[in-house]
């Protein structure tokens, strides 16, 4: 993991003809980039969201807020048995403000090798959780979400009503 500055309109094109030799995530802190496949825009990334583009993707990014864009990107490749490590989709885009925690533990940490492999674990699993998650409705998406919640703190006490209402369900129901 490292962290990475970028000037106002900066251009990143050396993916673009060969595609990554590994995957990446990346994490905007500030500024905005752009990024095109085959000269189309695609998307744009902004503060406080997170992508993840896998090995091979052909693609080019530009700095394009008129400030300098920051953002923390790692690295990486995982062999998972020829099948796809997270998502089918590549460029794939998170906002949750768990991420920037997970990517700046990973660049903390990045001399304990077994620590940034579980924190690189726990991020994968997190946009695994976002991609599958973005195919449901409101309502299984809110029963997802509080089931997430309850399985990442245990030790937290449940507010039964609140979290029914929040899934539009009955106490009895959920």
């Amino acid at each position: 993991a490292a962290r990475g500055i970028w000037d106002s309109g900066a251009v990143m094109n050396i993916f673009e003809n060969n595609g990554r030799k590994g995957d990446l995530l990346y994490y905007m802190i500030s500024g905005e980039r752009s990024y095109q496949v085959n000269n189309q825009e695609l998307l744009t990334l902004h503060p406080g969201e997170a992508i993840f583009i896998p090995i091979d993707a052909k693609y080019t990014s530009k700095v394009v807020s008129e400030t300098r864009s920051e953002g923390i990107f790692i690295d990486f490749t995982l062999f998972s048995d020829n099948d796809a490590i997270l998502i089918d989709d590549p460029f794939f885009v998170v906002a949750d403000d768990r991420f920037r925690r997970r990517f700046e533990a990973v660049e903390e940490n990045r001399l304990d090798r077994l620590r940034v492999r579980a924190e690189l674990y726990r991020l994968l699993a997190d946009f695994s959780s976002a991609a599958a998650a973005t195919g449901l409705n409101k309502y299984d998406k809110a029963v997802r979400d509080a089931m997430l919640e309850i399985g990442r703190h245990p030790e937290n006490e449940l507010d039964v009503p609140k979290i029914a209402r929040e899934c539009c369900l009955s106490e009895t129901g959920f």
